[in-house]
């Protein structure tokens, strides 16, 4: 038997950032964009962890992405902004989301990703939840056949590890949480945020101490170990 079968498992899902592709890729991306608007990208990311920290684990109503955007306005600016809602949102478009864009066109996956979405997605549900726009993320990756749910948070009105973007992934791919594989690259966001929705949780990384402290079903490094432990 193997895990998937041991486990019931009928869907597999996926965080993108981080876990289809080296995290470096984002990060060297953010420093790029960002640099010459550094005040508003740090006040950004602050946002962000802000909102993470006053929603925790704890589920909530969806509230859509327009009352996303509204919190995320008035979390950075509590003042308020020459131009308002309309210019927080234009300078986040100009900062991030162009540039973005335009950045993740060009991007390559984790070796064997492509390999491990085509044999899963040929015998269950394959999906994917992000905190961050997907844009065109998977058709660069050459994932996008092989998805049938994509789900950003942001959309949603929460970021992870908020129960509401789990209970929203479970809700949208039509498979009981308990039935669900969430794969991803951090402990608190993906593993953890997974684990208190009822998930079942993999955590890929190549730091043994996070390893070693994981709460994962499965720990592993590579999509060829990911498929071992899987199939």
């Amino acid at each position: 038997m193997s895990f998937l079968q041991d486990h019931d498992i009928a869907c597999v899902a996926f965080d993108i950032d981080g876990t289809l592709y080296p995290k470096g890729i984002t990060d060297r991306i953010l420093v790029r964009t960002s640099i010459l608007h550094l005040p508003f990208a740090l006040r950004y990311m602050r946002m962000r962890s802000a909102i993470r920290r006053e929603d925790g684990y704890s589920d909530f109503p969806s509230s859509g992405k327009e009352d996303m955007q509204e919190r995320e306005y008035r979390l950075m600016y509590p003042d308020g902004l020459a131009g308002g809602l309309q210019a927080f949102l234009d300078k986040e478009r100009k900062v991030f989301h162009d540039p973005w864009l335009k950045a993740f066109s060009s991007i390559r996956g984790y070796d064997g990703v492509v390999e491990a979405f085509r044999r899963l997605s040929s015998m269950m549900p394959v999906a994917v939840l992000t905190d961050f726009p997907i844009g065109v993320k998977l058709e660069a990756l050459g994932l996008a056949p092989y998805v049938g749910v994509a789900v950003s948070s942001e959309d949603i009105g929460r970021l992870k590890p908020s129960a509401c973007c789990f209970r929203v992934l479970s809700e949208r791919v039509g498979v009981a949480p308990e039935r669900i594989l969430y794969v991803g690259d951090s402990e608190r966001k993906d593993v953890l945020g997974a684990l208190n929705y009822k998930m079942h949780a993999v955590l890929i990384t190549n730091d043994r101490k996070k390893a070693a402290s994981s709460r994962a079903d499965i720990v592993v490094s590579g999509y060829g170990e990911l498929m071992d432990a899987l199939l």
